[in-house]
């Protein structure tokens, strides 16, 4: 007979690992830390590149030109260093002195009345938003400030504008020409026709809005009152009077 044989599967060695150290992988992460760490700043660079404002606006200055050398600005850079003016003036803020004289007056929300001379025949409606209470040592004046909606941008800031607030309202006051009023120290007159004569008549005087002034006393209505104007006069002055236009 012949011999039995018995086969065996083949077996395959297995190729070890490749093995690496601990320190290398210790080397490559540092090195890729710093290769990480070295794009964050370039792109933190980068960013520098482009200014962003804080809100949308206009450019209303700029303080460098193309391609200047920008220095880094530090807690004592003036404020010249900045490289230009954005301002969002859709609304915009009108402050106005008011007298002391008035000052008591004022409240917020009353109407206010703005006019400048950029824009003449125009006029601007807004009412008091807010307002200092305590009146400057030196003027005598109290800080009020109007808002005012600017959507078409035609009001600009810097610009002057006359405002004539709403303080109080009073029905059949007794108006009087400002060119008519005669100011000595504290005392107010004016002079009236009498029977072709001036006559210097003292009054006391309510509000005064540049044009006309109110008569609190000393008229009646009734008076012819002498417009002046730059032309003293003194009283009981023989006078040829014309009625004003």
């Amino acid at each position: 007979m012949p011999p039995s044989i018995t086969s065996e599967p083949v077996k395959r060695k297995k190729s070890a690992p490749d093995l690496v150290t601990a320190l290398s992988v210790d080397t490559a992460r540092s090195k890729f830390e710093v290769a990480k760490a070295s794009l964050e700043r370039a792109e933190t660079l980068l960013k520098f590149t482009k200014i962003t404002a804080p809100f949308s606006g206009i450019i209303t200055r700029r303080t460098v030109d193309p391609g200047a050398f920008i220095p880094a600005a530090t807690a004592g850079s003036p404020q010249s260093a900045a490289l230009v003016t954005i301002s969002d003036f859709r609304t915009v803020r009108v402050q106005v002195a008011v007298p002391e004289a008035e000052a008591s007056l004022v409240k917020k929300d009353q109407p206010a009345l703005i006019t400048v001379e950029g824009l003449p025949g125009r006029k601007f409606e807004g009412k008091i938003t807010r307002f200092s209470y305590a009146l400057d040592e030196l003027s005598k004046t109290m800080l009020v400030e109007i808002e005012l909606p600017n959507p078409k941008l035609e009001l600009r800031p810097g610009m002057y504008a006359t405002v004539k607030i709403g303080i109080e309202r009073k029905e059949n006051a007794l108006l009087a020409p400002v060119d008519a009023l005669v100011m000595e120290k504290a005392n107010a007159f004016v002079f009236v026709d009498a029977e072709g004569k001036a006559k210097k008549t003292p009054v006391k005087v309510g509000f005064n809005d540049g044009a006309n002034f109110e008569v609190l006393s000393g008229l009646t209505g009734n008076e012819p009152v002498i417009r002046a104007g730059k032309v003293p006069l003194a009283d009981g002055q023989p006078i040829k009077a014309t009625e004003a236009p």
